[in-house]
């Protein structure tokens, strides 16, 4: 291969690995964001071989559900200067061992809505028109086949009331009839 070629191949194995995002709540750091390179942020594993460990990350993120992957990773702005320590001869820094992230910013109201205007959502405002005028218009259908049905039901019910007085009656002559059949006998 010529040096042309593997230096190619070099930029484009480079530019397919995975982005770096901060999975704590609110945090939009990336990796590709000129200020977190400015700012040195860096982006750490969470320490999935340590239950302890993560038990205590997941408690301090308060992400509800939240199961993390080799993927997922927190940025360095979570964690304190002591959980830092640097690696010899190459100066990176990595986390202690000992590491917990304790630095952040949770909000404890929950930010209102922009308010959509007219002009935004002109499409969804005829649609929802659409829709509330199919909506009364099967209301009155409703309400029609509920009438419909509640008349059938108390037509039903005297019908009912009449076939149980005859019955009540049919009962108390047969009574009457067998009482007569005994006392002849």
């Amino acid at each position: 291969m010529l040096e042309g070629q593997q230096s190619e191949y070099m930029l484009f194995e480079e530019s397919s690995i995975m982005p770096n995002f901060c999975s704590a709540y609110g945090c939009s750091n990336r990796g590709q964001k000129a200020n977190c390179k400015e700012k040195g942020i860096s982006f750490h594993h969470f320490p999935l071989n340590d239950k302890d460990r993560l038990k205590q990350w997941l408690v301090n993120i308060r992400r509800k559900n939240f199961k993390p992957t080799t993927y997922h990773r927190l940025c360095s702005e979570h964690f304190t200067n002591e959980d830092f320590e640097y690696q010899l001869f190459t100066n990176r820094r990595g986390l202690k061992n000992t590491a917990v992230p304790t630095k952040f910013c949770f909000t404890t109201t929950e930010t209102p809505a922009r308010p959509r205007t007219p002009y935004e959502f002109e499409s969804r405002i005829v649609q929802n028109d659409i829709c509330e005028t199919e909506a009364s218009s099967r209301k009155e259908k409703s309400t029609q086949t509920n009438d419909i049905f509640n008349n059938h039901l108390l037509t039903e019910i005297e019908r009912l009331k009449t076939e149980n007085a005859q019955l009540k009656t049919d009962v108390k002559m047969i009574t009457e009839y067998l009482i007569q059949l005994f006392e002849n006998q």
